[in-house]
């Protein structure tokens, strides 16, 4: 159950932060690049 909030939350976080980046936003993003990285969408849980 945990896992699953875990995914949920981490997916919505990389969806706003791929908002914020295709609206220009990046400033607000520094530390965060990697939600808005194509290739590295679901890594934290996978590895």
């Amino acid at each position: 159950m945990l896992f699953l909030i875990a995914v949920n939350l981490s997916t919505c976080i990389s969806k706003f932060a791929i908002f914020l980046h295709k609206n220009g936003q990046d400033a607000l993003l520094v530390g965060m690049e990697h939600y808005y990285d194509p290739n590295d969408f679901n890594r934290t849980f996978y590895i």
